[in-house]
């Protein structure tokens, strides 16, 4: 039963979502079986259980549940015989309920969807005057949405068909909207090609195969021909696609960041978030490439991006984006901005992990400064599940082991870094990364005195080798070796 849709659809959710699906299945609109709530109050019960664990050992079944839904106010079971075809039945109708129930509070959550769908209904329905009235009051919510891109232009465009064919069913024939739906639809299928295109390109970049992408050309040549000149939204997403496709396109880069300081509120922030992404992932192009100047470019815009709070996913921020705008401003050595930040933005990350993220990136801090004795404590009380993590904070330890001479400790963590990465064969070349540097540090402990030879051979060795982490350090520690 726990690998039931019906379970990990309920449990999936948070703990303030199932209180009110449990209200909602009260209600006759999403349910009719008061059974329903009987079954998720026994699954609410093994919930509990579980979180309480090992306490509890009753059975998880549908035998049990069954029982738990049939009994009296006594709590005795008034109907003994299984009936597994009866339980299934009940587990699907639930299921449905549930998700019927979703999908209706994310609909009711669409202000502008929701207005649409009255227009449709009153026009439905041959409420004339009625329809009118709602039209004018769903036009005047989309114009008054400071947002111009995706979703005001499929909104506007489908609200406008619907007056189109009021108006014709009416035989008003001396009113046409047409131009207007025309244009909206245009524009909505402009940005939607540009954004697909901007995405495939970003998952090319991760080895997949080109995807083709309808219109995208004859998009392309209409905005070269000046035809969307008057919307931003297609404007920007052009540029962003020009700037990832055609080679040194230093031009398209500085238009596109133009674009987000100039245009930024027409987008909701999912999408300024995006737009924010694609142009920092033409800096790392660039960065990939030795042009370092682009670090400081990657910065601003994530700055800017964290201004504008369009990095806040649900009100988060990832651990990886965190990360990434540490390890920027290190570059940088904007040291006190560092600081500020990892402190400021440690509670907008996921509760989960909050601790474990800012104890390892405040120890990345103290390990670039170079502070390594408060790297050293905060290290010693991170725990990850993220191999990449353990990864690199064993990385950070062997570095300090090294520089302080702890001989016995970076021993020791060879050691058990190489039995971490044996146990750990599916990770790509992260792990042959941090293989070659336990080798390559084990061969440069090895090293005699005065082994010029020995020494020479361990620098081209390391050289040609293709996925190394600290490849300068290394080189820099057998340079420095006598």
């Amino acid at each position: 039963m726990t690998d039931s849709l019906l379970v990990k659809l309920y449990l999936g959710l948070p703990d303030a979502d199932r209180r009110d699906v449990l209200k909602a299945m009260q209600a006759d609109a999403f349910n009719r079986r008061p059974e329903v709530l009987r079954l998720l109050e026994y699954i609410e019960q093994f919930n509990g259980d579980k979180k309480r664990a090992p306490r509890s050992n009753r059975t998880f079944s549908k035998e049990a549940a069954y029982a738990f839904i049939h009994r009296d106010g006594k709590g005795k079971t008034r109907q003994q015989t299984y009936d597994d075809a009866r339980m299934r039945h009940l587990m699907t109708y639930a299921a449905e309920a549930i998700r019927n129930y979703l999908a209706w509070n994310n609909w009711q959550e669409d202000a502008l969807g929701l207005a649409l769908h009255r227009c449709k209904a009153m026009k439905k329905h041959g409420l004339d005057d009625l329809f009118e009235m709602e039209l004018s009051k769903t036009r005047a919510k989309i114009e008054a949405s400071p947002f111009r891109s995706i979703d005001y232009y499929y909104h506007r465009q489908a609200l406008e068909l619907e007056s189109w064919e009021f108006l014709r069913a009416k035989q008003r024939n001396n009113e046409s909207n047409l131009q207007v739906v025309g244009d909206a639809f245009s524009a909505f299928v402009a940005v939607n090609t540009l954004r697909q295109g901007c995405a495939a390109l970003t998952q090319q970049t991760h080895g997949d195969d080109e995807l083709p992408i309808p219109y995208l050309a004859e998009t392309l040549a209409m905005v070269e021909s000046g035809a969307f000149a008057a919307y931003p939204a297609v404007e920007t997403y052009y540029h962003a696609y020009k700037a990832l496709t055609v080679q040194d396109n230093d031009a398209g880069f500085a238009a596109l960041k133009t674009d987000i300081a100039e245009h930024g509120s027409l987008f909701p922030d999912a999408e300024l978030r995006d737009l924010y992404i694609l142009a920092i992932n033409f800096c790392i192009r660039r960065l990939n490439a030795g042009q370092r100047g682009y670090i400081k470019e990657a910065f601003d815009l994530y700055r800017d991006g964290l201004h504008r709070g369009v990095f806040l996913e649900n009100g988060y921020l990832s651990r990886f984006t965190y990360r990434n705008i540490l390890n920027l401003a290190l570059a940088l050595k904007e040291w006190d901005w560092a600081l500020e930040y990892l402190h400021t933005f440690a509670q907008y990350l996921p509760p989960r992990e909050r601790d474990n993220v800012y104890r390892y990136n405040l120890a990345t801090y103290y390990f670039r400064r170079p502070e390594p004795e408060k790297a050293l404590e905060l290290l010693r009380h991170v725990e990850f599940r993220d191999i990449l993590y353990n990864f690199d904070a064993r990385r950070m330890l062997l570095r300090m082991f090294y520089e302080q001479e702890s001989w016995h400790a970076l021993d020791s963590l060879l050691d058990s870094f190489a039995a971490y990465l044996k146990r750990h064969p599916k990770t790509g070349y992260h792990r042959e990364m941090y293989h070659n540097l336990v080798r390559f540090t084990k061969k440069l402990l090895s090293l005699r005195p005065g082994d010029a030879k020995g020494r020479e051979a361990l620098k081209l060795d390391i050289e040609k080798t293709t996925h190394l982490a600290e490849r300068e350090w290394l080189l820099g520690l057998l340079y420095s070796k006598p």
